[in-house]
This record gives structure tokens, sequence and C-alpha cells, in this order.
């Protein structure tokens, strides 16, 4: 029947689509141009203690954005945008409002002390 033929195409393309959106290395330029932010706007001093393996994961990268009010660009917009900053206006930008850690995360490197939602869930969750 070529009706469900065209029907299952669609949804393989589709979802060959979705899968074509994240490339391998995506989180590392992700995390590159994230770092690059936070360097450039908070003292080594701060961000040092965060770095294993001499970089900070996209994790605690956000968590950092949102403890000490710094706006980034969304991961969907800087992807969007090759991962390169300059691409993505500035008034684009803002402020996490979720570290998007997993909840292991949280409980071994603590909550953020910005205004958060995934650690708000966590907190309220354990109540």
């Amino acid at each position: 029947d070529s009706s469900s033929l065209g029907v299952e195409s669609t949804q393989t393309h589709t979802a060959t689509a979705a899968m074509a959106t994240f490339q391998k290395g995506d989180s590392n330029r992700c995390r590159n141009a994230y770092e690059k932010v936070l360097h450039a706007q908070l003292a080594r001093a701060l961000l040092d203690p965060h770095k294993k393996n001499k970089h900070i994961s996209v994790g605690r990268c956000r968590m950092l954005a949102v403890n000490h009010a710094v706006a980034l660009p969304s991961y969907e917009e800087l992807s969007a945008a090759g991962f390169d900053l300059d691409a993505v206006p500035r008034e684009r930008w803002a402020v996490p409002d979720d570290c998007l850690r997993f909840v292991k995360k949280i409980a071994e490197e603590g909550l953020c002390t910005g205004p958060c939602r995934r650690c708000a869930s966590v907190t309220s969750a354990d109540r």
C-alpha cells in the first residue's frame, strides 16, 4: 500500500532530521562557548575550583551563570549559530533559570544559590 509507505518514509525522514540536529561534539562546543563567556565576566579564582580535566561541565557553567547572574545564549540558538557566540545577538542572551544538572550532580555539587527551577524542584521534593 503506497499510502502507508509514504507515511513511514515521512516519519523516518523526521526522525533522521531530529537525530541530525545534535552532532557528536556539540556539548563540548557549547561548553567551550559558555566557558568563554564566564571567563570574560568572572574571576579565574572563582572558576578554577569548578574545573575537571581543564574544563567546567555545561551544567556547572549554567549553575555559575545562575549564581552570578551571567547571561548566556540558549543552547538552541548557539547550536543554530554554529556555536559562534558573536552570531547570537546579545539581546537574546539571558541568565539561565535552570541549571539542567542531574539530581545526582546537584547532590554532589550543591544547589544553585541563584533562582533555579531545577534546584527549587529538588528542594521541594525533599520536603
